[in-house]
């Protein structure tokens, strides 16, 4: 069988190399050379993070474009000298990367730093190369592949090619969308907001176990019994002694009616500082001033566990019941008065729990408002019932209840801080004063506008009309408080509240609500 002339080398070689020479127009190349400029001398300009992202995004769309380019219709010769135009822009950059790499390394050195320092940044260096090496071999077998298929001169089945081109461009696909850089914004979710009230955890208050305070039973006190606790709620309230719990000691002991070492101690929560000292000492070393001045001027938060300590809760006037009762004990301490914390389930009624958390309409917002903040409650029509911490003061009861016996007949005798009632202001009606008519300010505010219900967005507000009207309102507003109120505070004007004191210069004879 004669041999077919396309197989011949002594005709094939003469012919490619006139192809060649024709179709991609090779004697423009010394031309082209010579007027080529010079490359200028210096260090290439550093490339910056966030272009050398962009860079890889858009190799990573292009080498999508090139799998999908090899469908029937596709241009694949486009989507592929896209890829090769990109690849040599990444390889630029990548030039530019090696010799900031070299600069970071220099820098390092001269400023002799530790080893451990330049270990990290041999590493990056080691990674960093490894991924490119990894990424550019699967372009060249891409680009390799691609070539043979676009051989006008191979006459041998391409879809082995074919199959090697998508192969690769999508594992340089994988690759990238493995290496580039996370993007460092979330989308906002308009329904998961930070500043959002927070989601009510209901916890039962626990009833089974009571932690039960010394004066509650009389000649010996009540106790809570350790093995009747979980260990680790305790743990979690306030691990073990003295720390949140007063003392936790086995069933048949009875919580000592005696004060220990530890009633008179400092702790990591009751911070008994040279303030407090100098406060305890200003209030004459008096448990009925003492009592007084917490109570009086601590405002309650309702949340849960301890989170201020003694000092922090001075300094901001306000703290929990956890935070009220540790500088309660740390002024006690501070006087040698013995004081110890109590944790127990109480039940308060709904109109004073409501005063209580905020001035609010209904036990179950009470009690909404202190689940939210952790609190572990529980609400019906009449009550409020909620785990609760107060405190227990040594002293010479008779006497701080007005009778002259000196310093005999101590005992231990309740005092919650944290628990109190407040007188709430209201605020100026400051609508109806300025006229401000919601809708009409919504529907101007929002012409020409795009509104998307489902993400509650908008866009093109009429910003103009906004600032005029807010303006507008302001000065009314400024005008009626300065002619009507010329020496109102901002409680006067927002509302408020403030802690109906009490001053009988006596200590309480029990709590002012019932413990379950």
């Amino acid at each position: 069988m004669p041999t077919r002339w396309w197989r011949s080398p002594v005709l094939v070689y003469p012919l490619l190399l006139a192809f060649v020479w024709t179709a991609l127009e090779l004697w423009r190349l010394p031309e082209a050379w010579a007027q080529e400029p010079p490359p200028r001398p210096g260090k290439r300009t550093a490339v910056r993070g966030d272009d050398f992202t962009r860079l890889l995004k858009e190799l990573h769309r292009l080498t999508k474009a090139a799998v999908d380019a090899q469908a029937p219709g596709g241009d694949l010769t486009s989507a592929m000298a896209a890829v090769r135009q990109a690849r040599q822009a990444l390889h630029e950059a990548d030039r530019k990367v090696r010799d900031q790499f070299a600069a970071t390394e220099q820098k390092l050195r001269q400023a002799n730093l530790p080893a451990e320092i330049f270990e990290r940044h041999t590493e990056a260096v080691r990674s960093y190369d490894a991924k490119h090496q990894e990424l550019d071999a699967e372009l060249t077998e891409a680009e390799d592949a691609h070539g043979r298929i676009s051989d006008p001169w191979n006459f041998q089945d391409r879809a082995p090619d074919q199959t090697r081109l998508r192969h690769h461009l999508r594992k340089a696909g994988e690759l990238l969308d493995k290496y580039a850089p996370k993007p460092t914004h979330r989308p906002l979710d308009p329904h998961k907001l930070p500043s959002r009230p927070a989601e009510p955890r209901w916890k039962a208050p626990q009833t089974s176990t009571r932690i039960l305070p010394t004066y509650a039973r009389p000649g010996s006190p009540w106790l809570a019994a350790q093995d009747e606790l979980d260990p680790a709620y305790v743990t979690h309230v306030a691990a073990t002694g003295d720390a949140l719990v007063a003392q936790v000691l086995p069933k048949t002991s009875g919580l000592s009616a005696m004060p220990t070492a530890a009633d008179l101690a400092p702790t990591e929560d009751v911070q008994i500082t040279q303030e407090i000292r100098d406060l305890a000492v200003e209030l004459n070393n008096d448990p009925v001033k003492i009592y007084e001045y917490v109570r009086n001027t601590i405002d309650f938060e309702p949340t849960w566990g301890s989170i201020k300590g003694s000092v922090l809760t001075l300094w901001e006037k306000s703290g929990n019941a956890f935070d009220t009762a540790s500088l309660l004990i740390a002024l006690c301490r501070a006087a040698n008065i013995p004081a110890r914390y109590v944790l127990g389930t109480i039940q308060v009624p709904a109109a004073q729990a409501q005063n209580w958390v905020g001035g609010v309409a209904t036990a179950q917002i009470a009690a909404t408002i202190l689940a939210s903040g952790g609190v572990p409650t529980a609400y019906n029509a009449t009550h409020v019932t909620l785990e609760h911490v107060w405190v227990e003061a040594y002293v010479p009861f008779a006497h701080y209840r007005g009778i002259p016996l000196g310093q005999t007949g101590k005992t231990w005798i309740p005092l919650d801080p944290s628990f109190k009632q407040y007188t709430y202001t209201q605020g100026l009606d400051v609508p109806a004063i300025v006229g401000f008519d919601v809708e009409a300010f919504l529907q101007q505010a929002q012409a020409g506008a795009t509104i998307d219900p489902a993400t509650g967005s908008a866009t093109n507000l009429n910003q103009a009309f906004i600032e005029s009207e807010t303006t507008r309102l302001r000065q009314l507003l400024q005008t009626h408080v300065e002619t009507t109120l010329p020496n109102a505070s901002i409680a006067d004007i927002t509302g408020g509240r403030t802690i109906t004191k009490i001053s009988l210069g006596l200590l309480p004879t029990s709590l002012p609500y019932r413990a379950v």
